[in-house]
């Protein structure tokens, strides 16, 4: 319990050698027990480590993108190598909106190494979450979904540098003028396997009407 409100696991697990890394969310503070309507609380992101053999808690970390205790930041996927531990994530901004961002910590410590933050249209608005993160052949391989100027979300999918974030190539996916969620990353030894869903046309903005079905 980090901050005497809810703390949940948001099934972000990964196991690295001798260690358990978990991501998840916690509120800022508690609820208010006397009203039921009252708002809840923020949630920050936090990130812990223990000790696979004993459970002991090495360290944890939370975070808040705009420091601010402001919105509410939450982890979507996490993995690791030999040194770090990488977390893909959505970042509430100073404006309301959500960017997608990335984070290497240090594995022994938790310390943070490196941070991306990312916005499709570059102008400070639309939403835009981190989806999937995978690390091999010293490279980190992610993908995010983030909101166009239509208004509907297209995928990226990026290589990141292990040591510094840097980025390495990036493509932007949008295959029916819907929405896209390519969530999936599978890497072998040549190649990336991206793997989602995407809307057959774009949303009706009347949130009475029937929306676009979803193809595999």
């Amino acid at each position: 319990d980090l901050a005497g409100g809810n703390d949940t696991a948001n099934n972000a697990l990964v196991v690295r050698g001798e260690q358990v890394f978990v991501a998840g969310v916690s509120q800022i503070g508690p609820e208010d027990p006397d009203d039921p309507d009252a708002i809840e609380p923020d949630t920050d992101m936090v990130v812990l480590a223990w000790d696979q053999e004993t459970g002991d808690l090495q360290w944890q970390k939370q975070f808040d993108l705009e420091q601010n205790d402001v919105g509410s930041d939450s982890p979507m996927d996490i993995a690791a190598d030999d040194s770090h531990v990488y977390i893909a994530a959505e970042g509430v901004t100073a404006g309301g909106y959500t960017d997608a961002v990335f984070l290497a910590l240090d594995q022994e410590t938790g310390d943070l190494r490196w941070q991306q933050q990312f916005d499709l249209e570059q102008d400070d608005t639309g939403d835009d979450d981190g989806r999937a993160v995978v690390v091999k052949h010293d490279r980190v391989m992610v993908s995010w979904r983030g909101q166009t100027s239509r208004g509907d979300r297209d995928t990226v999918v990026m290589i990141l540098k292990t040591s510094t974030g840097g980025i390495l190539w990036q493509n932007q996916f949008d295959l029916n003028m819907g929405d896209d969620s390519l969530d999936l990353l599978v890497v072998d030894d040549e190649r990336i396997y991206v793997g989602g869903e995407s809307a057959t046309g774009p949303e009706d903005p009347d949130p009475a009407a029937i929306q676009p079905d979803t193809d595999a």
